[in-house]
């Protein structure tokens, strides 16, 4: 899978004695460490085919090499410069989506794919804003707070890690990078001590409290006069300009557009990506952000535990970008900079809510309230062995309650998977909440003055919820539990009005989502069954 790997792939490559290979992706075999496992079967004599079967679920079948559609030639191994064993259906839409299309790598689409600052002492340049000229550094190792100092704001940019970026969403950050850099023209030059003296003064009062800890590094490799500097130079020159921001680790490709140069990134798994020139940056959002370049990059990249893919350089270069005349690129960034707005709309109006739950006081709602079918314990009761007495016939029918209550927790879990999406509804008076589409709680009947605002809070946490392979199904339930059916008049009306709001936003979103989509299935000539291949991969 990856670009170190080349020198073995020639060599079996050219002796041609593989025969099978068994794929486990991201399952962990073993567990005692996290390993990513393949079985590999040779022959003495050299083969046209490999025979290339997948275990995602750590399951082989009882014959794997008498399955369809499971031998790739070795004419079709290569893919750009490493192997693609991916066979049948989805190795030949891969390769028509390349072929209708052109890599994001390619110079008409892009003029770089880069990585973030590496400063080689993030202690000391990573710094949390407090305020106007106001800092704190990291703490110290056992300590909750760091040290606050005073550094010019003009030396400080706003620093994007892999956790702050998301799909069609403009960062939001509060690590602070201090830059001691002037660029100009894409070159970065080192501003000299003397100017950083006399404009940044508090700035190289700080940087000369740790002048020590920074010529020591990499065994005193800067005890020179540029001590300050970073560690490395690449990239430092390519953070003030509009570019995609990418985040390397990810269940699925996903990317934001940073068009005014604003947002520096972090070498800690974020990436970036300069659009050609006359190609809009806009325009390659919506195309990474789409199902079909998200169907190529989740068969061409690399799989880590929980479903997650790296999408450094080598597995997003080979992104495939429709060939798109003006009209219909025109078409599609305008879409997803609308995207891009909404979806900033939808996160403060999250967050507007939380500010004003966090007002209310919240006991979670019994758990018959959540399952209404759950037996009464009295009833229970009732029905335990005559033998049984006193004490011991409640704690019999306890148990008998704890087991209905854990088999509704399994039932919900049936229906939980990574990046299923979540959804709440109130349908003739009744609250419900869905999982992938299916309603999996229902029953449920507030008071009709309660339950918009109940809705809102099931709304809200639907939308703020990911649901990843540690979700449960007894945890999602504790979380649904925790509502309030009332509150102060102002802070219900703001909930449910937020709400709405979001609503209609979430609405439009999958309405541009839709479109884009079908935009690029028609650049790229995709056929109904192709479109179905990648539709059905993404659900």
């Amino acid at each position: 899978m990856n670009e170190y790997g080349a020198g073995l792939r020639g060599f079996v490559e050219q002796g041609r004695h593989l025969w099978g290979w068994i794929d486990f992706g991201s399952y962990q075999i073993f567990d005692e460490a996290t390993v990513y496992t393949a079985l590999m079967f040779f022959s003495k004599q050299p083969n046209t085919h490999v025979a290339v079967v997948k275990a995602p679920n750590g399951v082989v079948a009882e014959s794997p090499w008498e399955a369809q559609d499971i031998h790739l030639p070795y004419a079709r191994l290569s893919f750009g410069d490493r192997w693609l064993l991916v066979t049948g259906k989805e190795r030949d839409l891969i390769d028509k989506l390349g072929k209708t299309g052109r890599r994001l790598d390619d110079p008409a689409v892009s003029r770089n794919i880069f990585v973030g600052i590496q400063t080689s002492a993030d202690h000391i340049y990573h710094l949390k804003r407090l305020g106007p000229n106001r800092y704190e550094e990291k703490p110290p190792k056992g300590e909750k707070r760091g040290r606050v100092v005073e550094i010019e704001d003009e030396i400080m940019k706003p620093l994007v890690s892999g956790v702050d970026a998301k799909r069609y969403q403009t960062p939001e950050t509060n690590t602070f990078l201090l830059f001691p850099y002037s660029v100009s023209e894409g070159r970065a030059s080192l501003i000299p001590a003397a100017r950083m003296a006399t404009e940044f003064p508090d700035a190289w009062a700080y940087l000369q409290g740790h002048e020590e800890t920074l010529r020591a590094r990499e065994g005193g490799k800067f005890n020179n006069d540029d001590w300050y500097q970073f560690g490395r130079s690449q990239n430092i020159g390519k953070q003030n300009v509009e570019k995609i921001i990418v985040p390397r680790l990810v269940m699925s490709i996903a990317c934001a557009v940073d068009p005014h140069g604003q947002y520096y990134l972090d070498n800690v798994d974020v990436g970036g990506v300069g659009a050609a020139r006359n190609v809009s940056p806009w325009f390659l959002a919506a195309v990474m952000n789409a199902q079909a370049a998200d169907f190529a990059f989740r068969r061409i990249s690399k799989p880590f535990r929980g479903d997650f893919r790296s999408a450094n350089k080598q597995f997003i270069a080979p992104l495939p970008i429709p060939k798109a005349p003006p009209e219909d690129q025109a078409a599609l960034a305008q879409d997803a900079e609308r995207l891009q707005v909404l979806h900033d709309q939808r996160r403060q109006a999250l967050a507007d809510i939380a500010g004003r739950m966090g007002a209310v006081r919240i006991r979670p709602r019994p758990v018959e309230w959540l399952f209404p079918g759950l037996s009464d314990l009295d009833e229970l009761k009732d029905q335990a062995p005559k033998r049984l007495i006193g004490t011991d016939r409640r704690a019999w029918a306890k148990e008998r309650l704890a087991k209905e209550i854990e088999a509704c927790h399994a039932t919900l879990c049936e229906h939980l998977r990574p990046g299923v999406p979540l959804a709440a509804e109130l349908v003739r008076g009744e609250l419900r909440f869905l999982i992938d589409g299916i309603p999996a709680i229902t029953g449920i009947f507030p008071p009709p003055a309660e339950a918009p605002f109940l809705l809102a809070q099931w709304s809200v946490m639907a939308s703020r919820t990911e649901v990843t392979d540690k979700t449960t199904g007894a945890k999602l339930a504790d979380m649904l539990r925790k509502v309030s059916p009332s509150a102060e008049a102002h802070i219900m009306a703001e909930v449910i009005r937020l709400q709405t709001s979001i609503a209609a936003d979430e609405a439009e979103i999958a309405t541009l989502e839709g479109r884009i989509n079908q935009t690029i299935y028609r650049l790229h000539k995709l056929t109904r069954e192709e479109i179905a291949l990648i539709e059905s991969a993404a659900r």
